[in-house]
């Protein structure tokens, strides 16, 4: 815009008619501060003038119509140097203000983050020197910003200054590094472990300017993690000597009994025989004496190589035997409960053996059961049929006397059961997975095998195989296995509800091949289902006790519901014992245990179904 020099618009360009929002005619002609009317903002390098300028040019910044505007006022001079009016330049920088004012906030803002960030930020050029040092910074490392910046990085230790530039090479080439944990150096020479994390610094065309450190002291969550690790060792090892201590508690009274008296008469006869070689004698039984004492205190364990002499055994003789060494060993805090069969059946094994797998047992139970709980052992006599062994490998059909150790522990995950006798596999932190897998060996010796039923937060039952003898010279129990009619069948329908596929198949194969109708049901969702679905009650519902979703107690709950007096078989890995301990069967509910023979099972489904509606 060109005035003359009272002022008055000679002449305007097409920007300023934008501007103004005005034709050319009302422009020119008119006053030149009617026209440019707004605030100047404090920011500007003159005041605004209210007559033409004189002798130098003026920059003021002006808002108007909620935008601001630059406006420099130069001067107009004719041939003589006169001044005849002035030349005005109105540049919107709305837009450029805005971004300066944007950019400014974001550096603020960054600028207050890294003050304010409990991590120490540090920022260093290509060659290494020290850029930026933030209060963390000081805090943490002990140099002060204006000590630090400017300087090579002074925290890195002599014998880690490889390894620094290391990482600065590797960074400075646009890699970033993260979770690096390394020791370096406080200003009073103290070390201290951090965990940083370097990247690059770009410039606006993507070359790389420098590199930010972020550090992070972990100086004390690693001494917290070393003493924990300690802590733990040592608690390993308390319950290790506790479990030794309680070991030797229920064993001390007899054998300190037995060994005292031996001790104390051999002495008397070595004082009493002092001719030689009867002296001797009495010495030698004197000394071999008190270092069976010596051994019983120190709790040498078993042999865990040891190949066993095999002797005919009654497993319920060995468990009374042991019994008084797996009280103290488990604590006070658990209940045993041991129930023998009657007219248990002879084995082949070695008592030593069989004690040391009953202990196994009782200590991995205990491990489950770290608040107390109840554990049972029981033994029974079972026949398993080739469909049994075919299920599982390594198994022969026969007689066998069984042992079960069961537990209201913790259970198990399908993943540790796969695992579980392999040697060294544990779930203990610190434990040697040796005791599992020992007793494993234990009992293939003799030819027999372990199964384990376990759901998490259901328990575990340990039952171990040990084959029936029929060695000369072992006692046979009384003939209770004479020739067997056939089982009797029916024409009964049966719901089976089992959620492992294989095992619903051979409940019907077994049951329709003596007559009985079958329906099959997954879990005791699609059991209720089916049940409401049939206009006439069930003769007999078989089910599972742990199952997903719906155990075996609750899906007979809401069939007692819609269908009163049905009659429900419950079958389980678990022995009745600690599934009625657990709540999940009444004492006198009709059971099956896992695993049945064929005639097993129609035998009872036969003795469920004569018997009175309950």
């Amino acid at each position: 815009m060109i005035t003359d020099r009272d002022g008055t618009v000679l002449q305007c360009n097409e920007s300023l008619l934008r501007i103004e929002g005005l034709p050319r005619k009302e422009i020119v002609g008119r006053s030149c501060w009617t026209i440019l009317t707004g605030t100047v903002s404090p920011e500007s390098d003159d005041p605004f003038p209210q007559v033409i300028p004189t002798a130098k040019r003026v920059s003021v910044l002006m808002e108007r119509k909620g935008r601001s505007f630059g406006i420099r006022i130069d001067p107009m001079r004719d041939e003589a140097g006169n001044q005849v009016g002035a030349i005005f330049t109105i540049s919107d920088v709305t837009d450029r203000i805005r971004a300066g004012e944007a950019e400014r906030r974001i550096r603020d803002t960054l600028e207050a983050l890294v003050a304010a960030s409990p991590a120490a930020i540090v920022a260093m050029d290509p060659g290494g020197m020290i850029t930026e040092w933030n209060p963390a910074a000081e805090r943490l490392f002990g140099w002060t910003a204006r000590e630090a910046i400017g300087s090579p990085n002074p925290i890195v230790p002599e014998e880690f200054i490889e390894e620094h530039q290391g990482f600065r090479e590797r960074v400075m080439a646009g890699e970033t590094l993260t979770g690096i944990e390394a020791r370096r150096r406080r200003k009073d020479g103290s070390p201290i472990d951090t965990s940083f994390s370097m990247a690059p610094l770009r410039d606006a065309a993507g070359g790389t300017t420098g590199m930010v450190v972020i550090a992070l002291d972990i100086t004390e969550l690693k001494h917290a993690g070393e003493v924990l690790q300690q802590r733990e060792e040592e608690v390993r090892q308390l319950q290790k000597m506790d479990a030794i201590g309680r070991l030797a508690g229920g064993m001390a009274h007899d054998l300190n009994n037995i060994l005292t008296a031996v001790i104390g008469y051999s002495d008397i006869l070595a004082s009493r025989l002092t001719e030689e070689p009867n002296h001797s004698h009495a010495e030698t039984v004197l000394k071999s004496a008190q270092q069976a004492a010596e051994l019983c205190r120190h709790l040498l364990t078993f042999s865990r190589r040891q190949v066993y002499a095999l002797s005919v055994l009654r497993l319920n003789d060995v468990l009374s035997r042991a019994d008084h060494l797996v009280r103290p060993l488990i604590g006070e805090d658990v209940e045993l409960t041991v129930r023998p069969a009657p007219g248990l059946w002879f084995i082949k094994g070695n008592e030593a053996m069989v004690q040391q797998v009953i202990l196994n047992m009782a200590v991995n139970a205990r491990e489950a059961m770290p608040s107390g709980g109840k554990l049972v052992i029981e033994t029974a006599n079972v026949e398993l049929d080739r469909r049994y062994t075919d299920r599982h490998p390594g198994t022969a059909p026969g007689e066998y006397a069984v042992l079960a150790v069961s537990d209201t522990g913790h259970g198990m995950t399908p993943e540790v059961k796969s695992h579980l006798f392999e040697p060294f596999f544990t779930t203990k932190e610190g434990g040697n997975g040796l005791g599992l897998s020992t007793a494993y060996g234990m009992v293939t010796q003799t030819g027999g095998h372990i199964n384990v039923y376990s759901e998490p937060g259901q328990g575990s039952t340990f039952k171990v195989y040990f084959p029936r003898t029929t060695e000369t010279g072992a006692p046979e129990p009384p003939p209770t296995r004479e020739r067997r009619t056939a089982p009797a069948g029916g024409t009964e329908t049966v719901l089976v509800v089992e959620d492992r596929p294989e095992l619903r198949g051979l409940v019907r194969d077994v049951l329709t091949g003596h007559g009985y109708r079958v329906v099959l049901a997954r879990d005791g969702v699609e059991a209720v289902r089916i049940a409401r679905a049939r206009p006439a009650p069930f003769d007999l519902v078989l089910t599972d006790l742990v199952m997903p979703q719906m155990n075996g107690q609750e899906l007979a709950g809401l069939l007692a519901g819609f269908t009163p007096g049905v009659r429900i078989l419950f079958m389980s890995g678990y022995t009745d014992t600690i599934l009625v301990q657990q709540g999940l069967l009444g004492s006198r509910v009709p059971f099956l245990h896992k695993p049945f023979t064929p005639d097993g099972l129609l035998a009872k489904v036969r003795e469920v179904l004569d018997s009175p509606a309950p």
